[in-house]
Formats: C-alpha cells, structure tokens, sequence
C-alpha cells in the first residue's frame, strides 16, 4: 500500500518493507528484473514523505494491513493503493479511499 496526500507519495517503514517484499515475488520476474527493483525502491523512498508509526490496531484482518491504515492516516492521506482485498473492503477508512492500482489510475 501507498499512500498519497496533495500529490506526495508518504510511506512508513512497514510499507516499504511490504512493498520490498511483494516486488520480490516471482509474479513480477516477467515485468521487472531483479537487479532493478532494489533501485526502484530506493527512488520510492527518495521521492516519499516518511510517516512514523506505533502499530496501532485499526481492525483489519491482518497485522500489516493495520500498518497500512495507519501510515494513511498519520500521513492524513487523500487516498491509499494496495491489491490487498482485505484493506479495499474497508474503502472509505475514515474518510480515506482504499482504491485498487486500477481504480487509482482512473482517480
């Protein structure tokens, strides 16, 4: 999940670990070469506002998931991107819209 706020990307460190992992993933070997997605994180992070974060519970299913909600809402983000249904059913969480990478293209 990534979070936006007036146009800034934000992350915490819990996001960028979860967005390190999931491009890790073998799903994207046919998009992105390995050698290259350590540098796409490293220009995420350099572009990215940084929000700090206690692990507060926000009742999604899954620990991370809480992460997510809550670098959003610290972040007091516009909107959030994830693939992660269990975070898109809780679209609007106070007041900030979950939306898929499709949906976000199309906001």
């Amino acid at each position: 999940m990534v979070a936006f706020a007036g146009g800034a990307v934000m992350g915490s460190h819990a996001t960028f670990d979860k967005v390190r992992a999931s491009l890790n993933r073998p799903r994207f070997d046919a998009c992105v070469t390995r050698e290259v997605r350590p540098v796409y994180i490293c220009q995420l992070e350099a572009v990215s506002e940084r929000v700090s974060i206690i692990g507060a519970k926000l009742g999604c299913c899954d620990p991370v998931g809480d992460k997510m909600l809550e670098t959003a809402l610290e972040g007091r983000a516009d909107c959030s991107v994830t693939p992660d249904k269990d975070l898109l059913v809780m679209s609007p969480f106070s007041g900030i819209s979950i939306l898929g990478p499709r949906q976000f293209l199309a906001y």
